[in-house]
């Protein structure tokens, strides 16, 4: 993993806690079993994969692959992938995924 992307991590991880951690520690979770997801929000039925850029094809691939599977084990209503400054939607495994940049990903709602 390349530092950008380590440091975007830091960045969403310090965001969702934020957001979503201050009342209970139980409520992020990192997902690695055969696949690696790096934020699973159980209460909010959230998945978010971080990488600094989706241009390489394989590893689209393996962001996309990672959130779907983890849907095929728990609910997930909402999966991001937060990149440097991609923006779309990509429709994978019955699960539609939110490419969002970072700098819409920390502002604010």
């Amino acid at each position: 993993m390349g530092r950008g992307t380590r440091l975007l991590e830091n960045l969403v991880a310090i965001a969702l806690m934020e957001r979503h951690g201050k009342e209970d520690e139980d409520t992020l979770f990192y997902y690695n079993k055969g696949v690696e997801v790096d934020f699973y929000l159980p209460y909010e039925r959230m998945a978010v994969q971080v990488s600094y850029s989706l241009d390489d094809l394989s590893t689209r691939e393996r962001e996309v692959k990672a959130l779907c599977k983890l849907s095929s084990v728990f609910p997930v209503d909402r999966a991001f992938i937060v990149t440097y400054e991609t923006e779309e939607t990509i429709a994978g495994g019955g699960l539609e995924i939110e490419v969002v940049p970072i700098w819409k990903w920390l502002l604010p709602g």
